[in-house]
């Protein structure tokens, strides 16, 4: 499964990374993981069906609705520190 992570903070994408793979690794999944530091390099690498999941920090909301005009199957997952954001 291939994953996108899209974050300016360095230290967010390491650590989420490192939450994704903990998780493949308990339930013995393989994914492959790659991180965009803005949602100019996402958009520019992106093409239809290459993620199946996209997390993003919350500030990057934008890239959502750019990704989904490419592509009508994706799962995206907003990250934020702030629980005012929680669904």
């Amino acid at each position: 499964m291939n994953i996108a992570l899209i974050d300016d903070m360095p230290q967010a994408l390491t650590h989420t990374q490192e939450l994704i793979r903990q998780f493949a690794s308990s339930c013995n999944m393989d994914f492959s993981i790659t991180c965009y530091s803005s949602s100019e390099e996402l958009l520019a690498d992106f093409t239809p069906h290459k993620y199946s999941i996209l997390f993003i920090d919350s500030n990057f909301a934008h890239v959502f609705c750019l990704c989904t005009l490419k592509i009508q199957y994706l799962a995206v997952i907003q990250l934020s520190k702030f629980r005012c954001y929680a669904a």
